[in-house]
């Protein structure tokens, strides 16, 4: 028991791969971009112990799109949780750049406003969006919802979206 402790606490600490020390390689792999470290942790965590494999990328506004690109370039995730706060704006437009660039991804879209971001969006079947504080029972739905949907069309880069 204390060996499996401190080999989970390595590998939070050390590997950007926590996930890949626990489960098989067909597990699917589910990134998750989030602006708040403990979030990002927390969901990661979540995800890996429901049964998919998951790493994380905490965003923050002076990352640049092509950072965020490159790292869901690399990972090759199915999936990506990506949530979209404060700065609205930039985390928006983000989300748009990696949706024109890799189009094939899928999303979960977490907002602290989902009906601004529905809004922005498109309707609920083209993206799965969940609120904050959120539900994980209601987000492993909508991972599974949005795993076995077709990839959603890339939004147009919206102004309408206000900052909070």
């Amino acid at each position: 028991m204390y060996a499996a402790i401190v080999l989970q606490v390595y590998n939070a600490l050390t590997c950007s791969s926590y996930a890949s020390a626990y489960m098989p390689d067909a597990a699917p792999l589910i990134a998750v971009i989030n602006s708040d470290q403990a979030v990002a942790t927390t969901l990661r965590d979540a995800i890996v112990e429901e049964g998919y494999r998951a790493e994380k990328l905490v965003w923050r506004s002076h990352r640049s799109p092509e950072e965020v690109v490159d790292f869901l370039r690399r990972l090759g995730p199915e999936l990506v949780v990506y949530h979209v706060g404060p700065p609205y704006r930039e985390s928006w437009q983000i989300f748009v750049h990696v949706r024109h660039t890799l189009p094939d991804l899928r999303f979960v879209l977490m907002a602290t406003t989902p009906r601004m971001l529905a809004d922005v969006a498109g309707d609920p079947p083209a993206y799965q969006v969940i609120d904050k504080p959120f539900d994980l029972d209601q987000l492993f739905e909508s991972i599974e919802r949005a795993r076995h949907a077709p990839p959603a069309p890339a939004p147009l880069a919206s102004p309408s979206l206000r900052e909070h």
